[in-house]
């Protein structure tokens, strides 16, 4: 029940937000509908092939990720040890809220849900959200999930330190990072940024 009244607040927002509705269009929503998850399959490929195309900022921008990630790395058993240990302190409900919300299957469902909206009242903005917002879920799912099988890193629930890593274990104690809640969080982010405008 909680996820329905989130996802009909997210869809009322979007339809309230929305620029450019295409209300009037001519075209059914079955070839709308065809058009749009061939742009999905696109954009998952596009995001795959991008980085052979990428130039000197784009490398630049990368390469401090993977510094910015190695100096956080090196405190990690300290942040994490000082998480779990003040977990008690944070209310229940923000506790679940990561948890229930940033499921793959939750974040499906409320994704689905705004291009659904999108589609059924022909709003082309929120179609294309929704086309971004699917695309770029699956396309960082499924990265997420070689990654995580190829790192094999200890989850910190698992005890056994920031330094242990066991790739192609297929025992969830090992499959810590990256981060899938965190990948969905960021991906909808930019992707509902990149649609519509501060107002």
């Amino acid at each position: 029940m909680k996820n329905l009244i989130i996802l009909l607040g997210l869809i009322s927002c979007f339809s309230i937000h929305a620029q450019d509705f295409a209300k009037d269009s001519t075209e059914t929503r079955w070839n709308m509908f065809k058009y749009d998850v061939g742009n999905m399959f696109k954009g998952v490929g596009y995001s795959y092939t991008k980085p052979l195309h990428w130039q000197g900022k784009q490398w630049c921008h990368f390469g401090a990720m993977v510094g910015v990630t190695g100096l956080i790395y090196l405190a990690d058993d300290n942040t994490s040890k000082f998480i779990r240990n003040n977990k008690e302190g944070v209310p229940q409900v923000i506790r679940d809220y990561g948890e229930i919300h940033g499921s793959p299957a939750n974040n499906y469902i409320a994704t689905s849900g705004v291009y659904a909206v999108g589609l059924i009242t022909k709003n082309e903005k929120l179609r294309r959200t929704g086309v971004l917002l699917i695309s770029s879920a699956t396309s960082a799912g499924l990265l997420q999930q070689v990654l995580k099988s190829v790192v094999g890193r200890a989850r910190p629930l698992a005890e056994l330190g920031k330094d242990t890593f066991d790739p192609f274990n297929s025992s969830r104690n090992v499959h810590s990072f990256p981060s899938g809640h965190a990948l969905l969080a960021f991906t909808n982010a930019y992707a509902i940024g990149k649609q519509f405008k501060n107002s």
